[in-house]
């Protein structure tokens, strides 16, 4: 096929040209011909942008960035075939995609210990059953903070910025936490616990604005509902799918555990032996709290060593609740059949899993490391690489994900490094380059680095990309940290 030079809306052309070949996996700005183009070699990003809109022709012009070989192109293409070796007889084939604008911050609220965790609470008309009784508007948020204090507190995040809520009553620190609805949620703890909590919040009446609550105590009020017992380790991670009544956790104890948020559903809980010695003793918030077991507990396929090492985090399929992910420190990530509780197929990495996430528009799994990168994987059984692709950026531990609500291609994580880092998942090269942006450093590798605003550092335990809260994140500082989304 024939190449087309673009002479308008470009400038005059002064240097050398190249033929060019744009994709996009995005079909609606997807080029209607897209023949290769001879363009000028002095191009960069924004002249390629001007070529696209050009030829799209958009009513406004839409802002792109461009991927060759899976890094985002920060020169001009001139520079790009000089630093690669490359002539200008090459066909380049540009990737182009929206633009996104960096995380800039939002607020943060000091919280009374570590972070370990945060879950993102969003009223929806529709969802959530407005008219139904729940307490939330649409877009208004709250955010549930799991703290090494052995407290969960919930934040008014879109409102007055206060603590509504406080679920104390584990004795040991709170290690995860997750909503069911907004008048329910569960907390993890280090004390080898779950528990199920009420809450709810009285309902101002906005066309009279009347509002009896103390601002000094707490606007909701939070209620234990049942514990659950089964598992010999600290709680990692907690997966929960509303829809059927199920979530998942994930334990040091090497195991991964399958329970009922519906207590009437659940299983009494098994004989429990004293508690340890060294497991401070905290006063508790109800000793009648009823005890509940697992629907099933699975284990790793054959442990090398005398113990099972932990298992770090537990998903659930992102369209089948019959299926799990799991991620373990000893190198493997796990796909179970829950129904029959079957081992469907094992991946082994090069490093111990510590977090795990679905991107499900692409069939991959995202798992953070110990080695301070991020990994693709295909859990399929066609699948013939274990790892599709490398994310490298950070410098410690990735220890939480979160997937974009708006881009099947975006990811946050959250490191030991003190970072939040924004991924695009198609930028799986080496060597991005490195540029200032308002809100957030361009790293290498990720697109965007969040610092925590408080200026202490410390390590980022906890993230959670929502679409109308932000990028709310928790660590070593103390702070819920908000930044807005980026998009």
């Amino acid at each position: 096929m024939a190449s087309t030079s673009i002479a308008s809306p470009l400038p005059e052309q002064t240097h050398q040209q190249v033929q060019i070949r744009l994709t996009t996996r995005h079909p609606d700005i997807t080029i209607s011909s897209p023949a290769p183009l001879l363009v000028p070699t002095s191009l960069r990003r924004y002249g390629l942008s001007q070529v696209v809109n050009h030829l799209l022709e958009t009513p406004e012009p839409i802002p792109f960035d461009f991927l060759i070989d899976g890094v985002f192109l920060k020169t001009s293409l001139d520079e790009y075939l000089t630093a690669n070796g490359l002539s200008a007889e090459s066909t380049v084939t540009l990737e182009y995609v929206r633009s996104v604008l960096p995380p800039v911050y939002k607020s943060s609220f000091v919280n009374e210990d570590w972070v370990s965790s945060v879950a993102v609470l969003v009223g929806r008309v529709g969802v959530d059953g407005k008219g139904k009784g729940e307490f939330l508007k649409e877009n208004e948020g709250r955010v549930l903070a799991g703290g090494y204090d052995g407290v969960a507190r919930v934040w008014d995040v879109t409102g007055s910025g206060k603590v509504f809520g406080i679920a104390s009553g584990h004795q040991g620190a709170v290690k995860t936490v997750g909503w069911i609805a907004q008048k329910r949620f569960l907390t993890g703890s280090i004390d080898q616990t779950v528990r199920l909590w009420g809450y709810d919040e009285p309902v101002i009446d906005d066309d009279l604005m009347i509002d009896n609550h103390d601002d000094e105590k707490p606007r909701g009020i939070v209620s234990p509902i049942a514990e659950f017992l089964g598992h010999k380790g600290v709680i990692n991670c907690l997966s929960i799918h509303t829809p059927t009544n199920h979530f998942l956790t994930a334990s040091s104890d090497g195991t991964i555990g399958l329970w009922s948020t519906n207590p009437t559903s659940s299983p009494p809980a098994p004989a429990q032996p004293p508690a340890p010695r060294h497991i401070k003793k905290r006063r508790t918030t109800s000793s009648a709290l009823p005890k509940l077991g697992s629907l099933t507990i699975l284990s790793q396929p054959n442990p090398t060593t005398s113990s099972p090492q932990p298992v770090s985090a537990a998903i659930f399929h992102p369209h089948d609740p019959t299926v799990s992910y799991s991620a373990t420190w000893s190198h493997t990530l796990l796909t179970h059949d829950l129904t029959t509780t079957t081992l469907i197929s094992t991946l082994t990495t090069p490093h111990p899993i510590i977090s795990l996430t679905n991107l499900p528009s692409l069939s991959l799994l995202a798992a953070g490391s110990s080695a301070r990168h991020i990994t693709l994987h295909d859990p399929r059984a066609s699948a013939t690489a274990i790892s599709q692709a490398t994310l490298r950026g950070h410098t410690n531990a990735v220890v939480s994900l979160s997937p974009s609500p708006g881009s099947e291609f975006l990811l946050a994580s959250g490191s030991h490094d003190g970072t939040v880092r924004i991924w695009d998942v198609r930028a799986v090269g080496m060597g991005v380059a490195s540029s200032q942006g308002e809100g957030g450093d361009r790293g290498a590798g990720s697109l965007f680095t969040i610092k925590r605003e408080s200026g202490e550092g410390g390590k980022v335990f906890g993230v959670q990309w929502e679409r109308e809260v932000g990028i709310v994140s928790g660590g070593e500082d103390r702070r819920v940290q908000i930044n807005n989304g980026v998009g």
